[in-house]
């Protein structure tokens, strides 16, 4: 997560600066003047998208996975959610807050799991 803030202000503040980046198993150089920020990337947007489509009806639900994305992203960044699709993502977003509500359905367990695991980095520890 510090890692992940760290390189949130390297790329807000436009630094040029070549840092290698590794997380759950991926590493990469990066130049943090070449990214954009989790917010504005492609793939974030899309699972935003595809979540607000998929629950409409559903305006709690919807704001939990909005709440989790911000979270996990920053989490992943810069990689977003590495070799998982947009779609899948979206769909997993769901299918995690669904169960969450207690709606237990059939679902892309190893997805679940590495949301599961995001979720965990995510917390912010107690001082």
């Amino acid at each position: 997560m510090i890692q992940s803030v760290a390189l949130y202000i390297l790329v807000e503040q436009e630094i040029s600066i070549e840092v290698k980046v590794t997380k759950f198993g991926h590493s990469q150089q990066f130049n943090a003047q070449k990214l954009v920020l989790p917010e504005q990337m492609d793939i974030v947007n899309q699972v935003m998208a595809r979540t607000e489509e998929t629950l409409q009806q559903e305006v709690s639900a919807y704001d939990m996975v909005q709440y989790l994305i911000a979270r996990h992203i920053l989490v992943t960044y810069p990689y977003a959610w590495f070799d998982y699709e947009a779609e899948d993502v979206a769909e997993g977003y769901v299918d995690y807050v669904h169960q969450m509500f207690g709606h237990v359905q059939e679902t892309d367990y190893d997805l679940m799991n590495f949301l599961s695991e995001l979720e965990k980095f995510s917390e912010l520890p107690e001082a």
